[in-house]
């Protein structure tokens, strides 16, 4: 059977490499099987109800047992070729959500498998000076005269008057201009389609219609779907035009060049889980791949009447795998990762009034909540329907958060306080195995924001600080409290709030 260890994962999705090995523990293929999950509010038919999309991808790869050697060659038979390759997925979830599958890849075609992923992050900045700088000076000279004459009476008159003038400017001037600008720009695409060449493929539902099946078959020289009738002596019964694709002047011609190569089939398949009822557990989901390749044969038969022989395998002979995946927690997949934009307003959760996914109750059990935002999961015990620990049961706290960065100095903020007249509380942290601390806290109710809040560092990037520290990993990260008593009288411990902060 194949390996069913941890998979390993990214903010939104689990994934495996699994070897396929049939019931002799004898490996035939490879897949690589991945989940995604998104987590968001179905508001349809009016309502709000928590709810899921989950994408399923599996590649199934099938090498030819007997490796395709180029150059010329003399066969009379190819034996063992992939010729069928089946695969189903059976979906479960826990809690009893409605499930609806809103659609699987590939459908029905015959006749090409391609998928394509692009990402391109651009960014640049630009600078730039201007200076500008110059001097004017003019000289500006005016000359004119005036010239009249005439008679009064016999005697001639005359008169001559000239003017000059001059005028000196002069004038400076100068300028600078600066300009600063910045860029970026993130692009990221996917596409699928899928053509075979000389294969088909059928996409279909069990009765159920939640769990998706695909089968694919060699389509040419030979169609092993259709034409697949068993004789006497348990050779497949050939009609006459595909002998003549597999047979041709004494040669025996080969399979579908898939067929000589190796398959290499991409499906995907995608769900929506909406829980309209309470839930009371935590929402997992699981899923079992069931894949089965089937081979075939061809040959010379030294006769003429039936110049060919086949055969094709049965399901009991055939190579056939099972694939279990762990239990995967939908809203620990679901979570999205921390953006610095809007880091308080994504995880802050009041627990006064917060909606619940799993309510705390007078039995001091597991409640859960995820933030408005999705940023952050908190799980508890030991609290009833106000968040107060009597500490009757274990109390602690667990909280899940998702690290996309490695330079940002990010704080967790607790707002709690103790009973009145009650000994201290000691909280005891934990962030990822890598640090633990302890606080104190000894103040009731209403006594100012430093008696009622405390702020841990979970990362400090100040080299020239003595306190410099990094306790986050990028990707997703736990920090876990444990309330005790310090002391023997009765006390009450109250948690009325947390977030993630910057500081």
């Amino acid at each position: 059977m194949a390996d069913t260890a941890s998979f390993a994962s990214n903010f939104f999705t689990a994934r495996k490499n699994v070897t396929l090995t049939n019931v002799q523990n004898v490996p035939f293929g490879h897949a690589v099987i991945s989940y995604q999950v998104q987590r968001f509010r179905d508001v349809a038919d009016l309502g709000s109800r928590p709810a899921y999309l989950v994408t399923m991808s599996q590649r199934v790869v099938i090498p030819n047992a007997t490796p395709y050697t180029p150059g010329p060659n003399q066969s009379d038979a190819y034996l063992n070729y992939p010729a069928i390759l089946q695969a189903g997925v059976t979906i479960t979830a826990s809690n009893g959500p409605d499930i609806v599958l809103r659609n699987i890849f590939p459908r029905t075609l015959n006749a090409q498998v391609s998928t394509s992923q692009s990402q391109s992050n651009e960014s640049g900045s630009t600078h730039s000076v201007q200076n500008t700088s110059g001097s004017n000076q003019s000289t500006v000279n005016s000359y004119g005269v005036s010239t009249s004459w005439g008679l009064s009476g016999t005697t001639p008159m005359f008169s001559q008057t000239s003017q000059h003038g001059q005028s000196f400017s002069s004038g400076t001037m100068q300028s600078q201009t600066n300009a600063n600008g910045s860029s970026s720009n993130q692009n990221f695409g996917a596409s699928q389609s899928m053509s075979i060449k000389d294969w088909s493929s059928y996409g279909m539902t069990d009765s159920s219609g939640i769990n998706p099946g695909w089968l694919f078959g060699q389509a040419y020289p030979w169609d092993v779907l259709q034409y697949n009738q068993s004789g006497g002596s348990g050779d497949i019964n050939l009609p006459d035009f595909v002998i003549a694709q597999l047979y041709d002047s004494g040669m025996a011609l080969p399979p579908s060049q898939l067929s000589q190569f190796g398959i290499d089939f991409t499906m995907t398949a995608n769900w929506l889980l909406v829980y309209n009822d309470p839930i009371t557990a935590d929402e997992t989901v699981s899923f079992e791949h069931q894949i089965a390749c089937y081979t075939a044969s061809h040959q010379l038969s030294g006769t003429s009447t039936d110049p060919i022989t086949a055969t094709l395998q049965a399901t009991s002979t055939a190579n056939a795998c099972s694939v279990s995946s762990p239990a995967l927690s939908l809203s620990a997949y679901g979570l999205a990762p921390l953006t610095a934009a809007a880091v308080s307003q994504s995880t802050a959760i009041g627990f006064s009034a917060t909606n619940w996914t799993i309510p705390p109750t007078s039995a001091r059990g597991l409640c859960k909540v995820v933030s408005p935002g999705d940023t952050l999961q908190v799980e508890a015990t030991g609290f009833d329907d106000t968040m107060t620990s009597d500490f009757s049961a274990t109390t602690s706290v667990t909280l899940t958060f998702k690290v996309p960065d490695h330079n940002l100095a990010y704080t967790l903020a607790l707002m709690h306080w103790i009973g009145a007249g009650g000994d201290p509380v000691e909280v005891a942290w934990d962030v990822n195995g890598k640090a633990s601390g302890t606080l104190v806290v000894d103040s009731v109710q209403g006594e100012g924001a430093q008696g009622n809040a405390s702020v841990i560092a979970l990362r400090d990037n100040d080299f020239t600080s003595m306190s410099f520290h990094d306790y986050l990993v990028v990707g997703t990260n736990t920090v876990t409290l444990t309330m005790t008593r310090d002391g023997s009288d009765a006390t009450a411990y109250t948690l009325h709030a947390v977030a993630i902060g910057l500081g």
